[in-house]
């Protein structure tokens, strides 16, 4: 059975801020390196990361302006917005098409990251992944629809 590729943009999504006294001001993330702590699967429906596990890497902060950032772990940047300590990212949706190998299947996975920072240099984020199946040989890889949560803390380098 072909593998899910989800390490790559799980890790896109982490950063930290300036710690301030006054909650409702948002915080500007640290630029550059950003290194993430090892995984814990909050939840995991479909068992994707009980069979592939759930690989961390670094990742690249980069701040927009006050009220935005952008994080880049090897592929395009994702938007992140900022709401106090608080932020939340685009969604980054793939797409996978088995046909090629012989399946009537189409896999696509939505990944969706959130977090609070609670200092300039650490965070945590949690990554909201949802997993659907469109073909008939989608009964035989797993329950869809399906989902997955994990957190992660994260601290710049």
């Amino acid at each position: 059975m072909r593998q899910l590729l989800w390490t790559g943009s799980l890790v896109v999504f982490t950063f930290g801020c300036a710690d301030k006294s006054d909650d409702s001001e948002n915080l500007t993330p640290q630029e550059g390196v950003w290194d993430a702590s090892e995984a814990v699967i909050a939840s995991d429906s479909c068992g994707v990361f009980d069979q592939q596990g759930f690989e961390t890497n670094a990742f690249v902060v980069t701040v927009i302006d006050d009220s935005t950032f952008e994080v880049e772990a090897g592929g395009e940047p994702i938007a992140c917005t900022l709401s106090g300590k608080d932020f939340a990212c685009d969604s980054v949706v793939d797409v996978d098409d088995l046909s090629g190998d012989g399946f009537d299947a189409v896999l696509e996975s939505s990944n969706t990251a959130s977090g609070t920072f609670s200092s300039e240099t650490a965070a945590v984020v949690r990554f909201d992944f949802v997993l659907t199946c469109e073909g008939s040989d989608c009964g035989g890889i797993y329950d869809f629809p399906c989902s997955a949560e994990v957190v992660v803390d994260i601290v710049a380098e």
